[in-house]
C-alpha cells in the first residue's frame, strides 16, 4: 500500500482538480485510440479480443476501526467501469451480474461510468443490473452526467441513470448517505458526486455521519481522496483510471485522466484513509495490455484483529509460500 502526503494544498477539504479542457478531452480520446490500435497491432489482436474480457475477482481484505463483530466476513463486491453499450456488450456486464450471483456477496457498489455520454443504453443496462440479487449502491462517474463531453454542462444522462437504477432496485448515493444497521452497531457507506461536476458536495454527504463509526466512501475519481480524507472515512473505493488500461514495461500507463497520476490502481493510504481503485470492469475502447479488467471483493475485518492475524501470517509465511487469492473468469462477449 502506497503511503501518502498532501503537499501543494494549504487544505485537503477544498482540493479540487483542474477539469479538462474541451481540446485536453479530444486529444486524450485521439490518443486513446492511436494507442490502441498499436498494441493490438502489436499483441496480434489480442489485447482487443482477449484482453479486456479476462475478467478477475480479486479477494481483498478490508480492516476498519470499531467495527461490530457482527459485520466481520462481510463481504463487498465493487464494480466500475461498465461504459455499457457500443463500449461494452452488455453480454459481458450479464456475464460479470451472474458471478456475482454465484459468489453471492453481502453488498454490491457500483462506483461510476455505467454508460458513456449517452442514455442510449440506460434501460438495457439497468434491465441487467436489476439481476444482482445483494444489496446494491451505485454512485456516478464523469460519463454519466452529460451527453456531451463536458461533465458539468447539463445532467440528462444522470436523471435518467437515477431513474432506472432506483427502479432496479439500486439506491444511488448522490452527495448522500447510508448506515447499515445491526443490533451491534452500524456501518456507514457515504456516496459522492463526481468531483469533475459542480454538484461535487463532501460537507453535504458526511453531514449526518458519525466519523466514530466505520465509514466507507464511494467516489469515481481517485482524486477525491485529497478532498475527502479530512471528513474521516477509513475507506475509499474509486475507479475512473481503468488502471490505465495499456501499461507499458518501464513506462507503466500511457495517458491518465487524472490531476494526481500516481492514483494509477491499487492500494493507497494518506492519514488514517485507506483508498482502493479498481481496473475496472469495461472501458470505452475494449482494450487492455498488462492491466486485466477486475471486480474486487472486500471482507470486512476488524481491525485489530486484522492486525494481529497479518503478524501472523508474516511469521508462517516462508513456510508456506505465497498467499494467493481471488478468481479469474474469461467472461463472455457477443
Amino acid at each position: 500500500m502506497q503511503q501518502l502526503r498532501i503537499s501543494g494544498f494549504e487544505s485537503a477539504a477544498i482540493f479540487r482538480p483542474k477539469r479538462p479542457s474541451w481540446l485536453r478531452a479530444r486529444l486524450r480520446t485521439l490518443a486513446n485510440r492511436l494507442g490502441a490500435a498499436a498494441i493490438t497491432v502489436c499483441t496480434a489482436g489480442h489485447a482487443w479480443r482477449i484482453a479486456p474480457y479476462r475478467l478477475r475477482y480479486p479477494e481483498i481484505d478490508m480492516p476498519l476501526r470499531g467495527l461490530a463483530p457482527s459485520f466481520a466476513g462481510m463481504r463487498i463486491a465493487q464494480v466500475s467501469d461498465l461504459h455499457a453499450g457500443r463500449s461494452t456488450p452488455l453480454s459481458f456486464i450479464a456475464s460479470a451480474v451472474e458471478e456475482l450471483n454465484r459468489m453471492a456477496p453481502d453488498i454490491v457498489v457500483l462506483t461510476g461510468d455505467f454508460v458513456s455520454h449517452s442514455r442510449r443504453h440506460v434501460v438495457e443496462l439497468c434491465e441487467v443490473l436489476a439481476r444482482l440479487r445483494s444489496r446494491a449502491f451505485a454512485v456516478l462517474g464523469n460519463h454519466d452526467y452529460s451527453e456531451t463531453l463536458e461533465t458539468w454542462a447539463s445532467d440528462e444522462v444522470a436523471r435518467a441513470l437515477e431513474a432506472g437504477l432506483s427502479a432496479a432496485g439500486i439506491t444511488v448515493l448522490r452527495n448522500s448517505a447510508v448506515a447499515i444497521q445491526h443490533d451491534d452497531g452500524r456501518l456507514w457507506l457515504v456516496g459522492l458526486d463526481d468531483i469533475w461536476t459542480d454538484t461535487f458536495d463532501p460537507a453535504a454527504a458526511f453531514s449526518a455521519v458519525s466519523v466514530d463509526e466505520p465509514v466507507i466512501a464511494l467516489a469515481h475519481n481517485p482524486d477525491s481522496l485529497y478532498a475527502l480524507a479530512p471528513f474521516g472515512p477509513q475507506w475509499i473505493l474509486a475507479g475512473h483510471t481503468h488502471g490505465g488500461q495499456i501499461r507499458l514495461p518501464l513506462l507503466g500507463a500511457m495517458v491518465l485522466p487524472l490531476e494526481n497520476k500516481h492514483l494509477v490502481a491499487g492500494h493507497f493510504r494518506l492519514g488514517q484513509t485507506r483508498m482502493y481503485v479498481t481496473t475496472g470492469l469495461g472501458a470505452r475502447i475494449m482494450v487492455r495490455f498488462r492491466c486485466p479488467p477486475e471486480v474486487p471483493v472486500f471482507t470486512l475485518r476488524r481491525e485489530d484483529e486484522h492486525a494481529a492475524a497479518s503478524r501472523g501470517v508474516l511469521a508462517s509465511q516462508s513456510d508456506r509460500g505465497p498467499l494467493q487469492s481471488g478468481h479469474e473468469t474469461p467472461g463472455h462477449i457477443g
